[in-house]
């Protein structure tokens, strides 16, 4: 994923945070509300310096690599990034980055019928 994303943002994005799901026993925990809105502050700041950045949000993938993050461009677009390393459902193809316009980055929180906290654009 890093590849591709440094292919649209230059090599020395600013990292503003990488959010891996977590194992506590059993129990897979997403990314706190509270993490991912540091994140975006750091991506606000990136924003305002004209800076390229990135930050992501690793999801429940079923057989493959899955995030969701923000970045800003080397031209200075700001995007929505979408990165499944297994897009065929196996071993067979090349991860896929889709890349989405985003003019007003944000964090929305958990839902009550258990969608996680995510990065979006509205």
């Amino acid at each position: 994923m890093a590849r591709r994303v440094f292919a649209v943002t230059g090599s020395g994005p600013r990292e503003c945070g990488r959010h891996p799901l977590r194992q506590v026993e059993r129990t897979i925990l997403d990314a706190p509300f509270a993490d991912l809105q540091a994140s975006l502050q750091c991506a606000r700041q990136a924003i305002q310096a004209r800076q390229p950045f990135w930050t992501f949000v690793e999801r429940r993938g079923i057989d493959s690599f899955v995030a969701h993050g923000l970045l800003r461009t080397a031209e200075g677009e700001m995007r929505y990034f979408y990165y499944d390393s297994a897009p065929c459902g196996g071993p067979g193809c090349e991860g896929e980055l889709t890349l989405e316009l985003c003019a007003s980055p944000s964090v929305k929180p958990a839902t009550p019928d258990g969608e996680a906290p995510d990065f979006s654009c509205g």
